[in-house]
Order: C-alpha cells, then sequence, then structure tokens
C-alpha cells in the first residue's frame, strides 16, 4: 500500500531519485526550470523537500512477497540508475540535455568540512581585514556548497558527534568573513570596470572628426546618458541631453547606468496618462500625434550595446522635426521662427566680425528626425548654423552603425506660433496665447541682415505718390529717396507684387490686374512665383515692397519680411470665407508687425471656375454621388470644418479666379489711407520702447516736503520721477495723522494725482501727517513705498 509520508534525506539515501515526470509542471529548486510529463529526469532525493515527493512507501505494511518483489524492483532501478549516472548508456544523457547534480559531487565529507572551517576560523582570528584573511588562509577561496551541503547524521551514532557541525558564534565569525572578503573582491572588480569606463570614455573623446561629420570608432560601452528637461507637460516641455543616440532598429535611446542623472523627467506611467504618450514636442505644432517624441532606455551593460561601431557627434546638435516639408508657410511659422529662438536661447553666443548676430553659428548642428529629404523649402535651414544639416537617412545608412550625440536638445517653445491648422476644430488663430510681432520681426531681421541688405526700412517718397495717385492726383512719376534713407544703402524703388500661382487656384486675368494696377498706381508691378524666385531673391523683392497681393496660400508668410507700413491683400475664392482662414491676417496684426492686411473675396460665381474632375486631394469632386456633388455646389459658402480633406472646403479653394479690378482698387485705396496714417505714426513713436516697465517703489529719499510759500495747515508733498524710465498713468497717496484715533478701523485718507506732487488743505496747524506713495501703471501697481512725516 502506498501513502505520503514525509522522508527527511539522508546520508544513506544520496544515491536515491524519485521521478519527477509523475509531478506535472514541477519546477526545480536547483535548476530554476519547469518540467514536464515527458522529460522523465531525474533529481537526488536529498535534493528536494519532502512535500515536493509524488509518493513514498511504507515498507513495514508490505507482506513478505510483496518485499521480495520490491528487493527485485529496487535491484533493477538500481542497476539502471548506475547505467544512467555512470555514463555506460549513451541514450541515457541526450547531447543537449544537463546533467542532473549528483549528491556525491557536492557533499564533503565531515573531515574535509572541519579543516576547511578550522582554516578559515584561524585566518579570521589573526586577520586584521578581508584582505588579511585571504593571505592567512593560504589565498584558498572555500568551495562552494561544502558547508551548506555537510551530511547530516543520526545524533545517536559516534561518527554523528565527531562531524557536529560548528557553534553558531563561529559560523557567524565564519560567515562576517566570507563576506567582506567577497566585498573586497567586488570593489576591485568594479574599480576595474570604472577604470576600463574611463579608459574608454578617453578613448571615445578621442574619436577622429573628419570635417563636420566624426569618423566611425568600435566602442566597448555606449556613453551613458542624463537627461534634465524643463516644463511640466508635453506641449512646452524641452529636455537636453547628455548623450543620446539613434539606430535604424531601436530608434531614439539613451543609456542608464546607476550615475545617469533624470531631472524633471516623468516617468512612463506619467506619460501614459496623455492621450499622446511622449515625452516632448518635437515640432511647434502643437496637439498633433506627428509631433510626439520620446526615447527608450538601454542598459549600459546590456550585450546587445557592447562593442558596436559609433559615431560620436560631440557638437551642440538640435533635434528638429520638419512638420511640412515642402510648404514654405510651415517652413517659417513652424520651424524656422521656433528654432531661431530655440538656438539664440540654448546656444547663444557671439562671431567675430557678426556682432549683431544672435548666436554663434558654428557651435550647433541641426539634425532632422523626419523622412523628409532636400527641397527648396530646405534653404532657410542652412542660415541657421554653418555645420550640414543632418538627415534621418543619414543616419539609416548602416544597419549596424550607432549614432550618439554627445550634447542635445529635443522640444522647443513655441514664442512665435499663431496659428494651428484645425486638427481637433475650425483652424483659427491660437486661443489665449498673445505673441508679439517684434519676435516676429527678430527672425526676419536676421534672414534680412544675412543677405546683407539694410535691416532700416528705407522709403521713397513713393509711399505718398502711390496714395495720391490712387486718388486720382497728378504726382511725378520718377519718384526719390526720402531725407531719413539718404546716404543709405538703398534697394530700389517701391513695388506691387503679384504671388503668382501656376497650377491651381490661379489669378485667370493676373496680366490685366498687374496693367491695371500699374496705370492707376504709378508703380512697377511685378510677378513673384516660387518657380521662378529663389527663397533670397523673395526676400529681397519683398523689402522693396509696398504693396503685396496673392491667393489664399503659403507664399503669402513671405510677407513677414516686408518692410512696416506694407499692404498685404489677401485673395479668397468664391465661397471661401475670409474670416475662416486668418494665419496671414493673424500674422500682420501682431502687436509690433505694423503691416496693412486687407482680404478680398470674389462674390461673383460667374467669375469663379471650378474644377470638378480633378483628383480629390486638389478639389475634385467626380467621385461623390451625384447629391453630394450638387450639394456642394449649392452650398453658398464653406460650412466650418476641421484639416485637411473636406470635400467643401477643397473644392472650393482650388477654383481659378477672376478678379473684378475695379473692386480690387477699391480695396487697395482704402489700406493706402490706413498705411500713410500708420507710417506718420511711426515716425513719432519708438516702438521698441516698452510702458509694461513697473517703476521702483517710493522711498524716503525720492520724498521732499515743501514749506516755502505752503498755506498754514496744508500739506505739499513732491518725489522724485521713477529712475528707470518707467511711466506710471497716476499715483495713490495714502496719509494718516501722525496721533490719529486708534479705534478707528481705518485711519488713512487716499489721494489719486497725475503728478509727482500732492497738495492737500484742511489740516490742524502743527499736526504731522504720515504719507506713502503707490505707483500704478494700468492694470499693474506696486506695493506702497517708506512712510515719511510733514508737519503741516
Amino acid at each position: 500500500m502506498y501513502q505520503r509520508t514525509p522522508l527527511l534525506p539522508t546520508s544513506s539515501s544520496s544515491d536515491s531519485v524519485v521521478d519527477v515526470g509523475l509531478k506535472l509542471g514541477r519546477r526545480s529548486e536547483n535548476t530554476g526550470k519547469d518540467f514536464d510529463a515527458d522529460s522523465k529526469r531525474k533529481v537526488p532525493v536529498s535534493h528536494r523537500d519532502a512535500s515536493q515527493l509524488p509518493f513514498t512507501l511504507s515498507l513495514s505494511r508490505l507482506s513478505s512477497r510483496s518485499v521480495l518483489v520490491l528487493i527485485v524492483v529496487a535491484f533493477s532501478v538500481g542497476l539502471w540508475a548506475a547505467r544512467l549516472f555512470g555514463g555506460s548508456s549513451p541514450a541515457a544523457h541526450p547531447v543537449n540535455a544537463p546533467s542532473p547534480p549528483i549528491l556525491s559531487q557536492v557533499q564533503s565529507s565531515g573531515e574535509d568540512w572541519r579543516k576547511k572551517y578550522e582554516e578559515l576560523l584561524n585566518s579570521v582570528k589573526d586577520a586584521k581585514s578581508p584582505a588579511d584573511a585571504e593571505a592567512n588562509a593560504g589565498g584558498k577561496e572555500k568551495e562552494k556548497g561544502k558547508s551548506n551541503d555537510a551530511v547530516y547524521k543520526d545524533s545517536d551514532s559516534e561518527e554523528s558527534k565527531n562531524d557536529a557541525a560548528p557553534s553558531l558564534d563561529d559560523k557567524q565569525v565564519v560567515k562576517e568573513a566570507i563576506l567582506n572578503k567577497e566585498k573586497d573582491r567586488q570593489m576591485k572588480e568594479l574599480m576595474k570596470q570604472s577604470n576600463d569606463s574611463v579608459a574608454k570614455h578617453k578613448e571615445a573623446e578621442e574619436i577622429p572628426v573628419v570635417g563636420e561629420r566624426p569618423g566611425v570608432a568600435p566602442m566597448a560601452l555606449l556613453p551613458a546618458s542624463s537627461v534634465w528637461c524643463t516644463g511640466d507637460n508635453l506641449n512646452n516641455r524641452v529636455c537636453k541631453f547628455r548623450n543620446i543616440c539613434y539606430n535604424e532598429k531601436y530608434q531614439w535611446f539613451i543609456v542608464r547606468n546607476n550615475a545617469s542623472v533624470l531631472s524633471n523627467v516623468p516617468t512612463y506611467k506619467q506619460l501614459s496618462k496623455d492621450a499622446r504618450f511622449g515625452l516632448v514636442e518635437i515640432s511647434s505644432v502643437q496637439d498633433h500625434p506627428y509631433t510626439a517624441w520620446s526615447y527608450s532606455e538601454v542598459s549600459q551593460f546590456a550585450p546587445e550595446f557592447k562593442n558596436r561601431k559609433v559615431r560620436y557627434f560631440k557638437d551642440f546638435t538640435i533635434l528638429f522635426k520638419r512638420f511640412h516639408g515642402s510648404n514654405i508657410m510651415h517652413t517659417l511659422h513652424d520651424d524656422i521662427m521656433p528654432l531661431w529662438h530655440h538656438i539664440r536661447r540654448y546656444v547663444g553666443g557671439s562671431m567675430r566680425g557678426f556682432d549683431h548676430f544672435d548666436f554663434n553659428l558654428q557651435q550647433h548642428r541641426i539634425q532632422f528626425t523626419d523622412d523628409y529629404e532636400v527641397a527648396e523649402t530646405i534653404r532657410p535651414f542652412q542660415y541657421l548654423s554653418d555645420m550640414n544639416l543632418g538627415f534621418l537617412s543619414e543616419l539609416n545608412d548602416d544597419k549596424e552603425l550607432i549614432t550618439c550625440f554627445r550634447d542635445a536638445t529635443a522640444g522647443v517653445k513655441k514664442l512665435t506660433t499663431w496659428y494651428q491648422y484645425g486638427f481637433s476644430g475650425p483652424q483659427g488663430p491660437i486661443q489665449n496665447k498673445f505673441v508679439n510681432g517684434l519676435h516676429v520681426r527678430m527672425v526676419s531681421d536676421y534672414f534680412v541682415s544675412r543677405l546683407g541688405l539694410p535691416v532700416e526700412d528705407l522709403y521713397s517718397e513713393s509711399h505718398d505718390i502711390m496714395l495720391r495717385a490712387g486718388r486720382g492726383e497728378k504726382v511725378p512719376i520718377d519718384a526719390k529717396i526720402t531725407d531719413n534713407a539718404e546716404k543709405k544703402e538703398y534697394v530700389g524703388p517701391d513695388l506691387i507684387l503679384i504671388l503668382s500661382r501656376t497650377r491651381n487656384r490661379m489669378i485667370s486675368n493676373e496680366w490685366q490686374l498687374a496693367e491695371a494696377l500699374e496705370k492707376r498706381f504709378k508703380h512697377r508691378t511685378m510677378f513673384v512665383r516660387n518657380e521662378d524666385h529663389s527663397f533670397e531673391e523673395q526676400i529681397a523683392l519683398m523689402r522693396r515692397a509696398k504693396v503685396v497681393i496673392g491667393m489664399h496660400g503659403s507664399i503669402l508668410i513671405m510677407a513677414m519680411f516686408c518692410r512696416k507700413g506694407t499692404i498685404l491683400i489677401e485673395m479668397y475664392p468664391y465661397a471661401v470665407p475670409s474670416d475662416n482662414y486668418t494665419p496671414y491676417r493673424t500674422m500682420a496684426k501682431l502687436h509690433g508687425m505694423h503691416l496693412v492686411y486687407r482680404a478680398w473675396e470674389n462674390k461673383h460665381p460667374e467669375n469663379s471656375i471650378s474644377h470638378e474632375d480633378w483628383p480629390e486631394a486638389l478639389g475634385g469632386i467626380a467621385h461623390l454621388p451625384l447629391e453630394e456633388q450638387k450639394k456642394i455646389k449649392d452650398t453658398p459658402t464653406v460650412p466650418p470644418h476641421q484639416c485637411c480633406v473636406d470635400p467643401y472646403w477643397l473644392f472650393r479653394i482650388y477654383q481659378d479666379t477672376m478678379v473684378d479690378i475695379p473692386e480690387f482698387e477699391g480695396v487697395l485705396v482704402d489700406a493706402l489711407n490706413e498705411s500713410s496714417t500708420m507710417l506718420e505714426n511711426l515716425s513719432k513713436t519708438n516702438i521698441l520702447e516698452t510702458n509694461s516697465i513697473l517703476p521702483p517703489l517710493i522711498t524716503g529719499p525720492m520724498f521732499s516736503c515743501v514749506g516755502e510759500g505752503r498755506p498754514k495747515g496744508s500739506l505739499w508733498l513732491r518725489w522724485d520721477e521713477p529712475w528707470n524710465g518707467a511711466k506710471p498713468d497716476h499715483y495713490l497717496v495714502r496719509t494718516r495723522l501722525d496721533k490719529a484715533d486708534e479705534t478707528v478701523e481705518d485711519p488713512y485718507t487716499y489721494y489719486n494725482t497725475n503728478t509727482t506732487e500732492l497738495f492737500v488743505t484742511g489740516f490742524k496747524e502743527g499736526t504731522g501727517v504720515i504719507f506713502s506713495v503707490k505707483s500704478i501703471c494700468g492694470d499693474e501697481e506696486t506695493a506702497f513705498g517708506d512712510e515719511a512725516i510733514c508737519t503741516v
């Protein structure tokens, strides 16, 4: 009969084995591997807890015949086990199968154990350090498992008494000695690793640089990374990296070890709460999945990343993702302007001979993280750094190569972006955001100066001539340079520019329009086309433009390079409401831009040419059901919609337009009146002077009590104008009597004054009046300054 009884391992059971295949899915404590019923692997009983055994045998309950049968079976099993563990049967140990541990291989005799113990104990007692203990012990390491696997024998036997284990106190001494020795060994190993790491780091620092592209060199370990971030969410976070790497297989990743610094870096759990998973927006476009970016982490000691080919850039690198690499509006609004201010902030510096530059062009490089290749719109980026631009395709050339950037940033501030494109609702200006047009002007002035053009807004007399001609007055044909532009470089007479389109959304009578404008307004009219004029040529022409005219489209962003007072007239095809598509109107009206904006809409359906059979992306609707086509054509205005494939919008925006010339001329005359007024006001003001500076506190030395000529019983105070150039709207003076009634809840009296003095009568002669003054500037105000006293 079989029964489950505890079975403790003894020395006599060292050769016993149990078929663990009977216990399905059990996990061995020795190997840490799972077994299945087909493995039939043998594990020594002495290595396993009794509770793990599938069954045990109780010989006391068996008959003599059964005992005889068991003896025969045991003998057979013994022969089988001997063949299995003795290696006589090749089939018993498949080549790829791990050999089971044998108790005799991990046990030691009592004498060996005691000898080793006494040797260690003596070495510890005589030693002053773990190193001394190791030396005293003859430098021999303790064999693993000998003390732990000592043979336990029956406590009544003499042999058991002779082999008794040492006392707990002695064991503790030995244990501490072994631990200390192990710590010492680990410390030496860490020091060796540290020295190797320093040597490898120095070797990495000396990687030869070929031009601006460093050579490739093997690295035993990738350089460890650190990350410092500012900002508290995906939209405003900017991160600086010490060592960030890229490979086409792994994408962007940092290399972690215990010395890595992660400052203000959100956890993976925190990032997962955002609908768009990402650490930063690597473009200035907000709330779009395309712009969310993050990195992975790898261990510096991961085998996958040891002894790899590495190209190591030591220049300061700006990681950036272009939003729309073939569109000049997106290039300037979404990429160039935010990048320029980012470089100004994080790079800075100056260049000899170019003190007016806001940063050093030779200390940073731009690395694109997008798949766009070289196009005409890449030209503006080349003005932001003297180093070659980095393209993602270059990083993907060698599949095994890892490219690392020693110092880099990811994420940009959205200082100058003023428009959103309708990804989560209808497009329009970014709500609750103030963009300073002077920050846009800083970027445009930079490009103008890089091209050698005068940054000053130089005008000919033609800005008056154009208005007078538009009003029908007789004017001279040849304009002269005004006095304020004399003796300065001049770029030529003012122009009327028509931004011409040649493929779609065309002005069908643009030549007639140009002739009419030139005839009436006495100015040369020129066509500017992306196909005919480079980025630089367009800037030069914009600096001469008095009027810029164009159909709604990306090229209108070039008006950012125009002089102050320039007129921008945006034209819209039939049924496209100008109030719903306002990126260029918004730009023109930014504080500090000082452009005059007008919108002209084609209100005449007969002057519109649609293209129903064109591709869907270019406004074609032939693919739609006839009922839907009719509905689109009968809709008088494009309804509000999200970006970017609304058929109502595409059908209308790609129409060609014949301009009603007299109607358009009336719009231009109205704009010229505003431009004239704007230029007159600008000539009298300093647009850089700010009124938002708060004055300093008005303190004691700034006060004076006027005594001479003051009537009796009157208070006459004066104080100095703010020394910092602030211009308060008015002042608030607070007074109280020197010996006021303390029971009064508010003993103060308040007076407003627009000047820096206050005269008040009605006091008793000889009374002391305590006063203080605060300055008020619009919605802002200072605190009350020092209190002083005057005797009336």
